[in-house]
């Protein structure tokens, strides 16, 4: 094992202090006062909702920088709309989408950082693996955990989103890795682990509400290094 790929947000690093928080904090500054606690209950569905226009081409999993941020500002806005405060304006939309740019609305995930040193005390490559779009780049700047990738590939900017195997080929490439050298770490199912498998690379799945116990998976991502070690 050579390398090491992990998705982003639920993974290595979660909203801060929630979605609803960050949301509410923004559009105060912008005039607009809406409740945190339910802009937080409205996301998921808004996300939900639109989840099936996020993605374009033939292959259903093209994308690029421009059309991540236009479906992100739809997100925030079907939000805002879900909870009944109106219609937000283009600054409070905008006010949203640069929230979460920034470090301050986001942490590492219990035992992230430790999990990452002592990956890199092994000598592993490592690389970060997002459907996500450029913001992902100030977020682990400000998080400073920049120094602990080998490379940050986010769907935006690589064109394919996961589970394609073009994003996974685009990371390896970063790494100089081949599949059968690398393992992917990722909490979704579909993308991080059938997709990596599916680009052959060994996969574990990110569980730590414990909903999918068995070998292939891990509750905590301090497990992992002790793993590698094993050589499982």
């Amino acid at each position: 094992m050579r390398a090491v790929l992990f998705d982003a947000v639920e993974t290595l690093i979660r909203p801060w202090p929630s979605v609803g928080s960050v949301y509410a904090a923004a559009a105060a500054g912008r005039g607009l006062r809406c409740p945190a606690r339910a802009l937080g209950a409205a996301f998921h569905p808004a996300y939900l909702e639109l989840f099936p226009e996020r993605f374009c081409g033939r292959s259903g999993l093209q994308t690029s920088e421009p059309r991540e941020r236009r479906w992100w500002a739809r997100v925030v806005a079907r939000t805002f709309e879900r909870v009944g405060c109106g219609k937000p304006g283009a600054a409070v939309i905008a006010a949203g989408l640069e929230a979460f740019a920034r470090g301050g609305a986001w942490r590492p995930t219990p035992g992230a950082v430790a999990t990452l040193q002592a990956l890199r005390r092994r000598g592993l490559k490592i690389a970060l693996v997002s459907n996500f779009d450029g913001r992902l780049h100030r977020v682990v700047a400000e998080l400073g955990l920049t120094p602990f990738f080998d490379a940050v590939v986010v769907s935006s900017e690589a064109g394919w989103a996961k589970p394609s195997p073009r994003i996974y080929a685009a990371a390896l490439g970063a790494l100089g890795a081949a599949p059968g050298e690398a393992l992917m770490v990722g909490d979704r199912p579909r993308e991080d682990v059938a997709g990596a498998a599916a680009a052959g690379l060994r996969a574990l799945l990110y569980d730590p509400g414990g909903r999918a116990p068995g070998p292939g998976s891990i509750r905590d991502l301090r497990q992992l290094p002790r793993l590698l070690a094993a050589g499982r």
